[in-house]
Parts: C-alpha cells; sequence; structure tokens
C-alpha cells in the first residue's frame, strides 16, 4: 500500500526529470547556435533569403581605403585594422586604394600585399590623388 509521503515523492521526482530534461533540451538549443529565435550559424536555412546577404549585388558597394601615416588605414571614413579591412574589400564590389603621400612605403606595400593575396581586385591610384566616389580621408 502506497502512503502519501511516497506518492509526493512519485511526483517530485517526475517533476525533478521533466525540469532536467528541459534544461538539457534549452542548453542544447544555445549551444548549437540556434537560440530561441531559430539563428544561428547553419547557412543552409537561409539558402533562399537574398536580403542583405553580402553577395547579393545589390547590397554590395565600393570600398575605399585610404593608407595614412603611422600605419593607419581608414576604411570608408572609418580608422580600421588590416584584418578588417580586408574582410570588408573581401564583401565590395569595387576597392578603391589610396595611398596618401605621408604614408610609409612598407605599410602601403603590405596592405597591397594582403588585398592581393585574399584575391581582392582593386583600383589603386597615385599617392595622395582622390577619386571622385571617395572622399579624402578625415585625418
Amino acid at each position: 500500500m502506497v502512503t502519501n509521503d511516497e506518492a509526493e515523492d512519485g511526483g517530485g521526482t517526475a517533476l525533478t526529470l521533466a525540469v532536467i530534461g528541459g534544461g538539457a533540451v534549452l542548453l542544447w538549443l544555445f549551444l548549437r547556435g540556434k537560440g530561441w529565435g531559430g539563428h544561428g550559424s547553419d547557412d543552409s536555412r537561409d539558402a533562399g533569403r537574398s536580403d542583405s546577404d553580402s553577395t547579393n549585388p545589390a547590397f554590395r558597394r565600393p570600398v575605399c581605403i585610404w593608407v595614412l601615416d603611422g600605419d593607419h588605414i581608414e576604411l570608408n571614413g572609418v580608422r580600421t585594422d588590416l584584418a578588417t579591412t580586408v574582410a570588408i574589400a573581401l564583401t565590395a564590389d569595387a576597392v578603391h586604394f589610396h595611398p596618401r603621400g605621408d604614408a610609409r612605403h612598407g605599410f602601403v606595400v603590405e596592405v597591397g600585399d594582403a588585398l592581393a593575396r585574399a584575391g581582392i581586385a582593386f583600383h589603386r591610384y597615385a599617392s595622395g590623388s582622390g577619386h571622385g566616389s571617395c572622399p579624402s580621408p578625415v585625418t
């Protein structure tokens, strides 16, 4: 015969198992990278989507890279580092490369080589010259 204490224990065990199982499912979802909204790193879900896709020509824009003094790079008016410059240039439809007159020659070569190694075709302009779609650097 089962007493009330034993019946309550059985319900507590079931509740504990349900909470642990639910927590495990939530942990699994978050570790998969899906989260609550189903957004994650699985690109196969978004294969048919074209909005804000960097490979969609409608969203690809030209970038202006200015190589400045002190081994600085300005990309579309924002100071950035070489790795970020290469990553953004990979998504651009045109890359305009401008070494400023006071830029160190070795760093200009380093930036140009990094773009070339990444397979990025770019238009290089004479030292300090501007381009109609590229404003002069802020600093």
